[in-house]
């Protein structure tokens, strides 16, 4: 009978009753820290914030989160570790701007939690803003070894830049991957189990490192807050990281827990990475750069997107799919939609080319051809 009932056992009395008693009472203290710094007079052509805050306490393993103001609430943006006690540690993060800039004020707030009572000595806090002279989208043409930039302020291409090292040329097809270093102004490209660099101050390339293994089509390199992350693609689980804080040292790599098929592609806001499977899965995640934890998120519409690219004037993702189909994605709701308006042409060939700057899209559409959609959002 699954319905509610009372049930009792009869039972004789006891000359002795049975006793009970109740151990001391255990509480638990959590001891939190909240400092909030306000920065004015912030330019409002601001492309990308770096802070460096020194801090130390008095006890050791104290967990450090750093949160912003995005205009409507606390947003957190990174979190670090002070290992040791009275030792200053220094941390340094970066983010892109819009998000967090507002008539000119931008608003951290540094928040503690530790389970015993604790001393807090923040020594400064330094906001770095980085106002660009001119903005270019780096473009490698598939099939060549050319990098040509395009600047979106005079709607003009200047180039080639010719890739290549020690004589070798790097051409670019699905399994090459590029990103832009805005801490170093380094272009930073994997080609098979090469990582290589381009100095945009001298104009040379450099070998940086060798992976263990090399890359597949749907692989990524992804920089953020002074780290490489390269996916691996070509149907493994692998990511490998490369922290260029210590300049030269060996790559680890973590497994993401799904594989990585062609035709993915990876975006970041400047802490998660976010990665549509590929391969025809529409399986959708995100990597947390600052703990490598995983966590699957609402399908994306396509398993075979062309382009993911960042919009942090709306907190959103905006995708292409293969065949059309332009897509956002709100980050804060877990959830995927269809744009009012759509593309009027079939994008075939994979890889991500799509990028995003002051309300308009920009997708270079391959496909042996020399289009270039812009699609304004605004």
């Amino acid at each position: 009978d699954y319905r509610n009932s009372v049930m009792f056992w009869a039972r004789k009395k006891a000359d002795v009753e049975p006793t009970y008693s109740f151990g001391s009472e255990e509480t638990y203290y959590a001891y939190l820290s909240e400092v909030e710094v306000d920065f004015d007079n912030v330019p409002l052509t601001s492309a990308k914030f770096n802070f460096n805050v020194r801090i130390g306490f008095n006890v050791s393993n104290v967990k450090v989160m750093f949160c912003l103001w995005n205009g409507s609430g606390w947003e957190g943006v990174y979190e670090d570790i002070v290992p040791n006690a009275n030792e200053f540690k220094d941390i340094t993060f970066s983010v892109y701007a819009s998000r967090y800039l507002s008539n000119g004020y931008v608003k951290l707030s540094v928040n503690v939690t530790c389970n015993e009572p604790f001393e807090e000595y923040i020594d400064y806090v330094s906001l770095t803003a980085y106002t660009p002279t001119r903005t270019i989208i780096y473009v490698g043409v598939g099939g060549t070894n050319n990098i040509y930039k395009y600047i979106l302020d005079s709607d003009t291409f200047e180039g080639p830049i010719t890739a290549e090292f020690a004589g070798s040329p790097i051409t670019f097809y699905g399994n090459v991957s590029m990103n832009f270093d805005y801490d170093r102004y380094l272009l930073w490209v994997v080609n098979g189990s090469k990582v290589y660099y381009y100095n945009i101050t001298d104009g040379r390339w450099y070998l940086y490192s060798t992976l263990a293994e090399p890359v597949g089509y749907g692989c990524s390199i992804n920089y953020v807050n002074g780290k490489l992350y390269i996916i691996i693609g070509g149907g493994s689980d692998k990511m490998y990281i490369l922290d260029l804080a210590s300049w030269g040292s060996p790559p680890t790599y973590t497994s993401l827990g799904f594989n990585v098929y062609e035709y993915s592609v990876t975006e970041s806001d400047g802490r998660f990475l976010y990665i549509v499977q590929g391969g025809g899965y529409v399986g959708f995640y995100k990597f947390d750069t600052t703990s490598n934890n995983v966590e699957p998120l609402n399908d994306a519409p396509t398993g075979y997107p062309v382009g993911l690219t960042y919009d942090g004037d709306r907190g959103v993702l905006w995708l292409i799919g293969k065949g059309g189909g332009l897509f956002y994605y709100d980050i804060s709701n877990d959830a995927w939609k269809p744009y009012k308006i759509q593309v009027p042409y079939t994008p075939q060939e994979q890889g991500n080319r799509l990028e995003y700057y002051n309300s308009k899209l920009y997708h270079f559409r391959d496909d042996e051809t020399r289009e270039l959609w812009i699609i304004n959002i605004s």
